[in-house]
């Protein structure tokens, strides 16, 4: 049964790394959305778990031991996301897409400002950049995404 158990869980890696290719595919052809972004950081997440599941089936290791590392992977990866500007990441591969939706990128939020002003294509929608006024509108992108609009105003 335990070899059995290894091949399921190798297709199952094999068919989330299909998916995740396809999204890839699919971003390439239409360009990168939120939703998008989520699924891709979500596909990999399932990937990841699904190679340490793996792992503790062929090591013989115990669920307690599994558990701790999926919950540390959830962890890390929720953590890593704080210091991500996602706004900027999806304005800067769609900038640089032939088939550029205007629309859509006009609607990313003044956390994606400080990467419209920057590129050419993307001066055409004008977004004011996020307003800290007080303690409470603080954010560590929010103050990253200012000081940047503020650099490249100077130079």
């Amino acid at each position: 049964l335990k070899p059995l158990m290894l091949l399921w869980l190798a297709q199952n890696i094999a068919l989330t790394a299909s998916a995740l290719l396809r999204l890839d595919h699919y971003v390439g052809l239409y360009g990168l959305t939120w939703l998008r972004l989520a699924a891709a950081i979500w596909m990999g997440l399932v990937a990841l778990g699904l190679m340490l599941t793996l792992w503790q089936i062929a090591r013989a290791r115990p669920n307690g031991w599994l558990l701790l590392r999926c919950a540390l992977l959830g962890l890390a990866t929720l953590y890593l996301c704080s210091f991500v500007n996602f706004a900027a990441v999806i304005a800067r591969a769609n900038l640089d897409h032939p088939a550029l939706d205007l629309a859509y990128i006009c609607t990313l939020g003044p956390m994606a400002s400080a990467e419209l002003s920057a590129h050419p294509r993307g001066q055409v929608c004008v977004i004011d950049p996020p307003q800290i006024t007080g303690w409470r509108d603080w954010g560590f992108r929010a103050a990253r995404v200012l000081r940047y609009t503020r650099s490249s105003t100077k130079g």
